[in-house]
């Protein structure tokens, strides 16, 4: 039997117990057990799990421990940080054909880190284990994030960035929301506050000694400086990306612009990778903010030998041809918006000529090779497949062409009919599982999002952009949703003024016209000028104060006219629809767009459901009566149409919605919101059938999105749980009367609007419920609504 240390040391006679020796413990002694013990070789252990290893430093006095100091005059908090510059421009060698990976010793003192303090430390360590190997495509030997932690001894503005950028990460990656663009203004805890002082503080001190760096005439100065300016463009994607990246982006301009005719940028591998990103920075920046004042790219300061070993797969993982082309058509575009197209000062041609030319370029870039020469030429550098890297090139190929197009359409005036967007959505959707390439895929994202006026392709731009912001906690991805939906809310506009074709002679009827989508319907329709639109509501006091909401917002009125309706009331739809008729011979487009949402329990003055009678019956019954008009119009306009303003809600309707026999009743065993969803379904249903029986008329359905109107007031009177349910629902995903009004105006005057087709907005077809396609029902509710029409024709 062995003796434990301790009793070999005091000579006893051990008991053997394990783990550790009673006679130890009954003296009070720590037994050091029965293996070899860890032998100390100045101060590093030699064996055991602490091999290689040594414990923290002994802690200094209490008052110099805390980092933060107090400043009494005007309370705020700072870090007495202090980084001594170390004697050379590297602390570190590199072998030229191995990628420094650094790991920062917390306790070992290395001549890097031989000033920082230990915290500092932490945040340089956090920046080389969860930043950089995130945003490079290829952690390898063209990783300048990387590389610049060698210079964190020699450079104070070097440390105070990467510092910045490794605790404005950590408090995203905490916090679950990007804190500097705060876009919910939430309130933020004392221990959040103390963190993002923390990130300006190093953020300004960076600053500070940036300018410092730029006073200096060494040219040591120059890396330290790059680095910096480096950093500072990664800080501001991680902050969101609209603060002064372009003024950064600049002084690296004239950084370079100020060396000598006879000092090229022959430059070491580090600097020629800090002189990639922030030309990829340039490219991609100026596809969308132009500078001013104008000035060359970045990529124009390098020699040809090096724009030919830049750009590879280790950045973004666009190709190099790619890069290119967008960089030319930035330059053709700011040429064109300085000088116009027929006096722009270049060399090879106009703009537009030149756009023709880099768009022939990018089709014919041949992916399929240029995958072959990334393998060939790195075969050990590229961690992903081969088919992944072949279609990330096809990804950026369709950005470029997308991009190309638009400018194209923009500078030569034609229309831009965007084929490839979905293409593009399909090829990026093949990388859904992939994090790994997901997160370098922002700017496709946006191309996608910017060229769509589809409302389902802008939902998925805004899923995958919120998708890159939880990958990599960029802020700049959550500030191109909101560039994206500012963009999306003018476009809406401008195609509501643009793609609504002249309107000239015709007579419109909308039904609600006085609030809601139907005056919002009414105000851009009279910009297109009508010969008269009336706006059929139930009393003119309502009708009155709809025509000076839409004199205040500048429309000229003098074509509204007024007509009395009640849609619960069918003596009133005869009345509406014989007076309608003694003041026009013709009716060109009727919009059925009046109705009430889960109403409480009712009937109408004829004894329908409320809901059933007045979305249906009433729209049923007004329809029919004003069809002889509708048909004479045919005679003399061929594009006559009637759209129902249905809703998704017709996907809430029972799985046997049409119980004829309980439709004169206030059908009380059905939910409210059945009664609703039944009443949607059947102006599906009732548009499909009028479509089949009257070709000549254009006859449509349409779901208007969830929008902001009173028509949800009933529900919230009513029902306590429904009424915070819907409250909810709409604050999160409704959009406002002008947004909502587009899917209407669209099947009102699109040519490629089809008869009998249902909509979701913008002219989306094939996601209405199964119901809603059914014949069968669709056939009973016709016959059931012409009998009871025709029992109330005399």
């Amino acid at each position: 039997m062995r003796n434990c240390w301790n009793c070999r040391r005091r000579r006893v006679k051990c008991d053997g117990l394990r783990p550790h020796c009673g006679k130890c413990q009954a003296i009070g002694a720590e037994c050091l057990g029965y293996g070899k013990l860890i032998t100390w070789i100045n101060g590093i252990a030699s064996r055991g799990h602490m091999k290689d290893r040594t414990f923290h430093e002994p802690a200094p006095p209490i008052s110099h421990l805390h980092p933060w100091n107090q400043n009494l005059e005007n309370g705020l908090k700072y870090v007495n940080y202090v980084i001594t510059p170390g004697n050379g421009s590297f602390a570190v060698s590199h072998r030229p054909d191995v990628a420094p990976v650094i790991s920062i010793p917390k306790a070992l003192t290395d001549p890097i880190f031989q000033d920082i303090p230990h915290d500092a430390r932490e945040l340089i360590d956090y920046y080389g284990q969860s930043i950089c190997s995130s945003i490079m495509m290829v952690d390898g030997l063209q990783n300048p994030y990387r590389d610049v932690i060698s210079l964190v001894g020699a450079s104070k503005s070097v440390a105070n960035a990467i510092m910045a950028v490794a605790s404005c990460h950590a408090i995203h990656s905490k916090a679950g929301y990007p804190v500097f663009l705060n876009p919910t203004g939430r309130s933020f805890d004392i221990s959040t506050i103390s963190e993002i002082n923390r990130s300006i503080i190093f953020k300004q001190k960076a600053l500070a000694y940036l300018a410092d760096a730029i006073s200096e005439p060494l040219e040591e100065a120059k890396t330290y400086i790059l680095a910096t300016i480096t950093l500072l463009m990664l800080l501001e994607l991680y902050e969101g990306g609209a603060g002064p990246w372009r003024i950064h982006l600049e002084g690296a301009k004239q950084l370079l612009d100020a060396k000598t005719a006879d000092d090229g940028i022959h430059s070491p591998r580090m600097i020629r990778n800090m002189l990639e990103e922030l030309a990829i920075f340039d490219i991609f920046g100026s596809a969308f903010i132009q500078h001013s004042p104008q000035t060359l790219p970045l990529s124009t300061r390098l020699t040809a030998s090096d724009r030919d070993t830049m750009f590879s797969l280790s950045g973004l993982g666009c190709p190099m041809q790619i890069l290119t082309a967008i960089e030319s058509v930035n330059l053709q575009w700011r040429a064109w918006a300085e000088y116009g197209i027929s006096d722009a000062p270049t060399l090879c041609g106009s703009p537009s000529q030149l756009l023709s030319t880099t768009l022939v370029d990018i089709v014919k870039f041949d992916a399929e090779e240029w995958t072959d020469q990334i393998f060939d030429a790195c075969p050990n550098q590229c961690s992903l497949p081969r088919g992944y890297v072949l279609q990330l090139s096809m990804i950026w190929k369709l950005s470029a062409e997308i991009y190309t197009s638009h400018v194209s359409s923009q500078v030569m005036g034609h229309a831009n009919s965007r084929p490839q967007v979905l293409q593009l959505i399909a090829a990026i959707n093949s990388f859904d599982s992939v994090t790994k390439v997901t997160r370098f895929l922002l700017w496709p994202v946006f191309i996608v999002g910017a060229e769509s006026t589809c409302f389902e392709n802008r939902e998925w731009a805004l899923t995958l952009l919120d998708k890159i912001w939880q990958i990599t906690y960029f802020a700049n991805a959550k500030t191109a949703a909101i560039v994206l939906k500012d963009m999306w809310k003018k476009k809406d506009m401008e195609l509501q003024d643009t793609d609504i074709p002249s309107l000239a002679g015709k007579i419109i009827l909308i039904t609600g016209g006085n609030s809601g989508l139907g005056l919002e319907t009414a105000r851009q329709l009279l910009k297109h000028e009508p010969s008269r639109i009336f706006l059929a509501c139930r009393s003119k006091a309502k009708f009155d104060q709809a025509v000076n909401e839409l004199r205040q917002q500048g429309s000229n009125t003098d074509a509204v006219s007024f007509l009395a309706l009640d849609l619960a009331s069918l003596s009133s739809i005869k009345s509406a629809a014989k007076e309608f008729q003694s003041s026009s011979t013709r009716l060109d487009i009727l919009v059925n767009n009046a109705g009430i949402m889960m109403t409480p329990e009712g009937l109408t003055e004829e004894g329908y459901e409320i809901q059933i009678g007045t979305n249906h019956m009433g729209h049923a019954f007004l329809t029919h009566l004003l069809l002889p008009t509708l048909e004479e119009t045919t005679k003399t306009n061929p594009d006559v149409r009637i759209v129902f303003v249905s809703s998704m809600g017709e996907s809430i309707s029972p799985k046997n919605p049409y119980q004829f026999d309980q439709f004169k009743t206030t059908m009380s065993s059905f939910s409210t919101q059945s009664r609703y969803g039944i009443s949607k379904l059947a102006n599906i249903h009732y548009a499909a059938a009028l479509a089949e029986r009257y070709p000549k008329i254009k006859v449509i359905s349409i779901h208007p999105g969830v929008v902001h109107t009173n028509l949800t007031a009933p529900i919230i009177r009513s029902s306590l749980i429904m009424g915070m349910i819907t409250r909810l629902v709409t604050s999160l995903i409704a959009v406002d009367s002008a947004k909502g009004a587009l899917n209407q105006l669209w099947a009102m005057t699109d040519p490629k609007a089809e008869s009998g087709v249902f909509y979701h907005p913008v002219g989306v077809t094939g996601k209405g419920s199964k119901l809603s396609q059914d014949k069968d029902a669709r056939e009973k509710l016709w016959e059931w609504t012409q009998q009871e029409i025709r029992q109330h024709l005399d």
